[in-house]
Formats: structure tokens, C-alpha cells, sequence
């Protein structure tokens, strides 16, 4: 009598078709990972870039000669922009300087202004003469 034996190398088409599912999965995992990486560039930079707009806006408003309370707006640059100037206490004193609080929201163009003031501080105003 005569043995067979047979020698079977290599991998069965279950193994090859669970090691694609595996590798695949870890793929999906991977672009999900790496997408969500740059959804929160995006953000950081727009977040950037309102901040840096928000401070130009400031330090023009903070170089006008005589600062009066208002509310200021306008567009540039692909952005929108909206400056409130108020009084922080009437005093009634005579005093060459007042208080101001400043608040510059911003956004982009296409979108509404964020709820929140970029910038929000107090700032020294000299008084108009009377």
C-alpha cells in the first residue's frame, strides 16, 4: 500500500479574505484619524486668522485721536468685523482720560460673527474738550 501525502502551502482564501478586513478597518481607522487632524487645522487657522484681524481692527480703533463710545463695522479681507466702544463708569470727574470697554467681534464673510468678542479689554481714551 501506497501512502499519499499531500503538502498544501500557502493560505486559504477565509485567511486571505479576514487579513484584508483587518487591514482595512486599520486603514478606515487611519484617514478617520488623519481627517479629524485636519478638520482641526482648519479651525486652528480660522481661530488664528479672526485673531489676527480682531487685533488690527483694535490697535486702529486704539490710535484714534478721541475714541467715543459707538459701535463700529465693516468688511475686509474676507472677513466681518464689529467693534463696540462703551463707557465703563461715568465718573462726571474732569478727568483728561475715560475708560472705555472695547469689544471686537469677528467673522468670516460668508459666515455670522462669532458670539463671543475676540477682544474684550479697556482702554484709556482721551476726552473731547467741552
Amino acid at each position: 500500500m501506497t501512502e499519499i501525502t499531500t503538502s498544501e502551502e500557502g493560505y486559504s482564501l477565509i485567511e486571505v479574505i479576514v487579513a484584508f478586513a483587518i487591514l482595512a478597518g486599520a486603514l478606515l481607522t487611519g484617514l478617520e484619524v488623519f481627517r479629524g487632524g485636519l478638520e482641526n487645522l482648519q479651525r486652528a487657522e480660522r481661530q488664528l486668522g479672526a485673531a489676527q484681524f480682531a487685533r488690527a481692527e483694535f490697535i486702529k480703533l486704539s490710535l484714534e485721536p478721541e475714541l467715543q463710545p459707538g459701535v463700529r463695522q465693516g468688511t475686509a479681507d474676507a472677513w466681518q468685523w464689529r467693534a463696540e466702544v462703551g463707557t465703563v463708569v461715568e465718573t462726571g470727574s474732569a478727568t483728561a482720560t475715560s475708560p472705555l470697554r472695547v469689544q471686537v467681534f469677528v467673522g468670516q464673510e460668508d459666515e455670522p460673527l462669532l458670539a463671543e468678542p475676540i477682544i474684550d479689554t479697556i482702554l484709556l481714551s482721551k476726552r473731547r474738550a467741552q
